[in-house]
């Protein structure tokens, strides 16, 4: 209806991102009767970006929480997250989702046996600087990276260095891809496509935080979180 239907087991699920709850169509959607009165429950995934992206980046994830007041009824809602840490975080996700009385809380593990972490300390602030020795084993461990920064203009520049380090191969401009939300959709399409099926030409994919969110996971073989991140919750998204 707004952007997506999915029929499951006879009812309609509509997935409406943070951008088009500001739009004329979601206002005649819900301010219609037989619509309205058909909205059952309400969920939001990724619950932990209304702390980040909704603060910093994305203003429009703010709209989330006043979505559910804008509905006619009074209907469930249901929130996930993977990552959200406690404490401030959770609380200030609670009071913007109106999440108070009747609270149920799942709580699972999320801990992760098959990766290691390891922190090395490297630049003071990469995003002035155009040379990252320190990425050099990249190319030569021939492994599946990658590489995450939150920055495009410093993605932009972390790929250009590895792509002039590796001069001397005639597929350095496929190696290395970067990934963002300024390409072009096929260009991000095709790199997924030519990774998932296993293209050795495409070895390394810098990438900004496009990739942490609603991205089927990838055979990585190293995942490289470069600089410092927005938060603890955006670190433990990457991650994961």
């Amino acid at each position: 209806m707004l952007q997506q239907e999915i029929l499951v087991a006879g009812a309609t699920v509509v997935l409406v991102s943070p951008e088009q709850l500001l739009t004329q169509r979601f206002e005649a959607a819900i301010s219609d009767k037989d619509f309205a009165k058909r909205v059952c429950v309400m969920a939001v995934d990724e619950a932990h970006l209304l702390n980040t992206w909704g603060k910093s980046f994305r203003k429009s994830y703010l709209q989330v929480g006043w979505a559910r007041a804008r509905l006619k009824n009074a209907v469930p809602l249901i929130t996930t997250t993977a990552t959200l840490q406690g404490g401030k975080n959770t609380k200030d996700t609670c009071t913007f989702l109106g999440l108070h009385a009747n609270l149920h809380v799942i709580h699972r593990s999320n801990l992760r046996h098959d990766f290691r972490i390891i922190f090395r300390t490297t630049m003071s602030n990469p995003e002035s600087l155009d040379a990252f020795p320190e990425l050099d084993w990249v190319l030569s461990s021939q492994r599946k990276v990658l590489i995450h920064h939150w920055s495009i203009a410093t993605c932009w520049r972390i790929a250009t260095y590895l792509i002039k380090e590796n001069a001397s191969d005639p597929y350095r401009t496929v190696r290395t891809q970067i990934f963002h939300t300024l390409n072009w959709p096929s260009h991000n399409n095709d790199t997924l496509r030519r990774w998932k099926e296993g293209d050795q030409n495409v070895q390394v994919i810098v990438a900004t935080a496009i990739f942490a969110v609603g991205m089927d996971a990838l055979d990585f073989e190293d995942v490289i979180v470069f600089g410092k991140p927005l938060s603890a919750d955006m670190w433990w998204q990457v991650l994961g």
